[in-house]
């Protein structure tokens, strides 16, 4: 048998909700043909829908949050990647699946993003290429930032080590109070003070 006459039989074989689970199924455009002609594809399917199988990616998928260590354009790929591993389409979807999932990624940027998540809200993202290119424009003015401000901080440094060194200079460079006299004016100076100091002692001499 081909894999769409496996298909058909094991569609024929249901009963009640599953059958109308698969009615729907194959009515599903992006889902129709596969699930028609791959056994493979249809138990993936049925495994989803009543075995539990993908629960764990959608709850991941839905409660995503932005880490700390994380910029908005790699928790963008990471949300995208969710996305794919859950089969939601925010690609190549509808207008408002491709902008349901915009407003998951804006809504759970964090307290830490809210200028970005403020400016992408007003400029109206419709879907994920958009985004990607906001994010990535963000991503550089941000890299720009912190080089320029490292920039100001080294400059700062090199100028106070600069101003150091020339304070530094300018001192060594002035005359010190405990410079020496001229040995000539220390005699002088010594002899001149002797000479008061014995006239105040014996008085005049009378001749």
């Amino acid at each position: 048998m081909t894999g769409e006459e496996v298909c058909a039989l094991f569609g024929d074989l249901m009963a009640g909700p599953a059958r109308q689970w698969h009615l729907r199924l194959s009515k599903n455009v992006r889902l129709s043909k596969n699930v028609r002609q791959s056994w493979t594809d249809l138990t993936e399917q049925f495994r989803i829908q009543y075995c539990g199988k993908g629960v764990y990616m959608v709850s991941r998928y839905y409660h995503a949050l932005k880490l700390p260590d994380e910029t908005p354009l790699e928790y963008l790929y990471r949300l995208n990647l969710a996305a794919m591993r859950t089969k939601i389409p925010y690609a190549d979807g509808t207008a408002e699946e491709k902008l349901e999932h915009v407003d998951l990624f804006i809504n759970t940027l964090g307290s830490q993003e809210q200028e970005l998540a403020s400016r992408l809200t007003l400029m109206e993202v419709q879907n994920a290429s958009t985004l990607e290119r906001s994010c990535a424009l963000d991503n550089e003015d941000s890299s720009t930032r912190r080089r320029h401000s490292s920039d100001q901080t080294s400059s700062g440094r090199r100028h106070r080590r600069h101003r150091h060194r020339s304070r530094g200079r300018s001192m060594r460079s002035m005359p010190r109070q405990t410079d020496k006299i001229p040995d000539g004016k220390v005699a002088t100076a010594k002899t001149g003070c002797a000479t008061r100091i014995e006239t105040r002692m014996t008085g005049p001499r009378c001749l």
